[in-house]
């Protein structure tokens, strides 16, 4: 497998393979990869979360949650985590104003090339406007709006 799948990217047809190969049954597959989907996004990505405000949250309905907008006035604070950002973090990163929080995710060799800071347990990533482009080119998945959950 490992020789078979060289250069390519892992995916879900490699890890379906894989586990199948490993005895799994097809609904422990299924399971698994929803969770990683789930929590993770997708493969060879790093989930990153925002929040935004009602205007800029608009632009991204506006560009089908597939584009984050490229006139963002404030630089945009990522939390990059695979799990959900609690509370007290995200009100500590942001001011008042933002009213939903976002997830996506980031082409891992790209989120390494960036330069990151340590908040507590989180690993944050500040991208100024002059990054969103680049951002939404290594973008691996849908802009999500995550509900039910104070922000």
């Amino acid at each position: 497998m490992i020789k078979a799948s060289r250069g390519t990217p892992w995916n879900d047809a490699l890890e379906r393979l894989s586990r199948s190969l490993l005895g799994y049954t097809e609904q422990e597959i299924n399971e698994l990869l929803a969770k990683f989907h789930e929590e993770r996004g997708d493969w060879g990505g790093i989930p990153a979360y925002a929040k935004v405000s009602a205007v800029n949250l608009e632009k991204l309905r506006q560009l089908g949650f597939k584009a984050l907008p490229p006139d963002l006035a404030d630089t945009l604070v990522l939390v990059l985590s695979e799990r959900r950002p609690g509370k007290v973090l995200l009100d500590s990163l942001y001011q008042a104003g933002p009213c939903a929080l976002i997830r996506f995710c980031l082409d891992t060799k790209f989120v390494l090339r960036c330069t990151r800071e340590q908040v507590g347990d989180a690993n944050i990533l500040r991208a100024p406007a002059a990054l969103l482009p680049e951002l939404n080119l290594n973008l691996r998945s849908a802009i999500e709006v995550l509900q039910g959950s104070e922000v």
